[in-house]
């Protein structure tokens, strides 16, 4: 998404935990006449996290958030999820969200303009067995980035909500089971902003994905429990 935001006109701030990444995605942009600002940011640090928005703000007015920090598990590794492993979860994937986007909510009111992406998953229209924490993060983060669209309406700030299904990355490459509708980065990011550009209130891709989980989350529990039940185990 950096890589396709970055233009000779566009300033990005780019945030991470893993400096060498970091860095190659900055000089990819800058190369590409971007200016760029990056911060080694844990967004579990909600001090950290607010006083880097709040600083760049401040020199940038931001136009756009995109709240994209989160972290996978499973039930496949240890037979069951672990409670360090849970709560972890829980701490990047959705306090880690809201550390991102109510400090830079507060500064887009003060100028009644702003955009706001929140990522959560396809995971999140049903509670997965094979990765309860996830889902459920993944379905609370939806939630809220819905009722926080209508909440900032009148305050002049669009919120849309990212639902992807499997995309081709680092987190990904570690599934040992086949992934269907598998998207590329580059297609992904695609049809994020184009979403974004149309302030869409859901981005939901690849579509028979998008199908598949909202008709999981449609249907009695009592007929698709004994299907999820038998889904490959997520580590």
């Amino acid at each position: 998404m950096a890589l396709a935001l970055a233009g000779p006109d566009s300033f990005l701030a780019l945030s991470g935990r893993n400096a060498d990444r970091l860095h190659r995605v900055a000089t990819t942009v800058e190369e590409q006449g971007c200016a760029v600002d990056t911060k080694l940011v844990d967004v579990q640090d909600l001090q950290a996290t607010a006083e880097w928005i709040e600083r760049t703000d401040a020199r940038h007015p931001l136009d756009l958030v995109i709240a994209n920090a989160g972290m996978s598990g499973g039930t496949g590794a240890m037979g069951g999820e672990s409670q360090d492993q849970v709560r972890d979860i829980f701490a990047v994937n959705l306090a880690g969200m809201l550390n991102t986007v109510l400090p830079a909510v507060s500064l887009m009111k003060q100028r009644g303009r702003g955009q706001i992406a929140i990522v959560s998953s396809l995971a999140g229209f049903r509670g997965m067995p094979s990765a309860p924490a996830y889902s459920a993060s993944k379905a609370a983060v939806k939630v809220y980035g819905e009722a926080l669209r209508g909440e900032l309406h009148e305050d002049g700030i669009g919120v849309s909500v990212v639902c992807p299904g499997f995309v081709k990355s680092r987190i990904t490459d570690r599934n040992e089971f086949h992934m269907p509708f598998l998207i590329e980065a580059d297609d992904a990011a695609r049809i994020i902003l184009r979403g974004l550009e149309r302030n869409r209130a859901r981005i939901c891709f690849p579509g028979p994905m998008h199908a598949a989980a909202w008709l999981l989350g449609a249907l009695p529990p009592a007929w698709t429990d004994p299907i999820l039940r038998k889904a490959p185990k997520k580590t």
